[in-house]
């Protein structure tokens, strides 16, 4: 099974992690019959015009809340 991984950087330097973009990718996973997960958001996080400083500790929890991933019964 295919799978697309997404998420952001985290710790000293990471970059931004747009929600947009993961929304995106996750729409072309959707298209192609590609299962989506999306594991963390970064340390740095965007979403609309808010930019998020997130615990390492809270990241994947977040990512996890946001329901987007591809259930595996639907690919």
């Amino acid at each position: 099974m295919e799978c697309v991984s997404c998420g952001g950087e985290s710790g000293e330097g990471a970059r931004l992690c747009d929600y947009g973009w993961i929304i995106i990718t996750r729409m072309q996973c959707d298209e192609y019959g590609v299962h989506f997960h999306f594991h963390q958001t970064g340390s740095l996080f965007k979403k609309g015009s808010r930019i998020y400083h997130i615990d390492r500790k809270d990241q994947e929890e977040q990512a996890r809340k946001s329901g987007i991933d591809t259930p595996i019964s639907s690919i």
